[in-house]
């Protein structure tokens, strides 16, 4: 495996903001408007509670101008599932003046986002232990990056891996991206493959 073996980008953004400094609470900014009217301002919730899962949420404005958020759940707490989270729990969005909202269900695989590696005979998620950490890389006045880190264990030894979500004023969905990191293992140690970004069931 490379030590940088994979990018995921759904679908792909430009990062262009101006950057504003992060404060605990909520987080907001005047933001770019997409249309011809000013969108609502980003705002970043930390450490709420969504179904049980402790998150960080992040509300934004659409393309239309609509709201949508996302609750990540955090990677250095055990969730209701006995999980270690770093995925998405929650989205909700406006379809047709309608608002939909998507819940992770299974308790196997409770949200969106995670990384599941094969190897062998078995399997490594990332949920399946506490994760070495997380942050707001950044937050703009329309946009914001959320960061998880893990140390996965995928029996040739240990890979580092970091997983980005984008959010950006204007834009739809948010960015998923992964980069895994062997290097901690040493070379040519691990054979695995990579199933990320794993659904909820």
């Amino acid at each position: 495996m490379h030590p940088l073996c994979r990018l995921k980008l759904l679908p792909p953004l430009i990062l262009a903001a101006f950057l504003a400094p992060i404060s605990p609470g909520v987080v907001r900014g005047q933001v770019a408007a997409p249309l011809d009217r000013p969108c609502a301002a980003m705002e970043i919730t930390q450490g709420i509670g969504v179904d049980g899962f402790v998150s960080d949420k992040y509300l934004w404005s659409d393309g239309a101008c609509h709201p949508r958020s996302a609750a990540l759940v955090r990677n250095d707490v055990q969730d209701p599932t006995g999980h270690w989270g770093g995925y998405l729990r929650q989205y909700v969005y406006d379809a047709d003046g309608t608002t939909r909202v998507v819940n992770g269900s299974g308790d196997r695989y409770p949200g969106f986002g995670l990384l599941v590696n094969h190897f062998a005979d078995t399997y490594y998620a990332s949920h399946s232990a506490p994760g070495a950490g997380r942050s707001i890389v950044f937050a703009g006045r329309h946009h914001a990056i959320h960061e998880f880190k893990s140390r996965l264990n995928l029996g040739g030894g240990p890979v580092d891996a970091t997983v980005h979500w984008f959010f950006a004023t204007g834009r739809d969905h948010p960015v998923w991206a992964v980069t895994f990191d062997s290097s901690p293992a040493g070379p040519n140690a691990v054979q695995a493959d990579t199933r990320a970004p794993r659904t909820a069931s």
